[in-house]
């Protein structure tokens, strides 16, 4: 299942220093957040680790699948509703078979998560 435009909708898309900057807004709205956690919404790591999978297989135009995950550090909750838009921070390099990719959502206060990944281009 794919989140972009329905759980989760790019505000704004930038490259600095190599490094892809994507402001994005959470739906609060959207049945995930029902379920996860009704009336105390947190966003899923899952879900986390599904957005950054596909901001950088939009910005690539191809499909990944998730090979390794090397690292991931989920270091405070992002809830739709106290920070609603975030800022995912990206930067990878790509060869013939894989992607590997370093992202950070962050907002300007906080760090909630850091990871390190390797995809499977399909």
């Amino acid at each position: 299942m794919k989140l972009i435009d329905k759980f989760f909708t790019i505000i704004t898309s930038d490259i600095k220093d190599g490094e892809l900057i994507y402001n994005v807004n959470l739906n609060k709205e959207h049945y995930i957040y029902k379920a996860h956690f009704p009336n105390n919404p947190i966003t899923p790591g899952v879900c986390i680790l599904q957005m950054i999978q596909e901001l950088i297989e939009q910005y690539l135009n191809i499909n990944l699948e998730l090979q390794i995950l090397h690292n991931v550090k989920y270091m405070s909750i992002i809830s739709p509703i106290s920070n609603p838009e975030i800022a995912i921070h990206i930067s990878y390099f790509h060869s013939n078979e894989n992607v590997k990719v370093k992202g950070i959502i962050k907002t300007e206060n906080i760090v909630f998560t850091k990871l390190s990944a390797t995809y499977y281009k399909l």
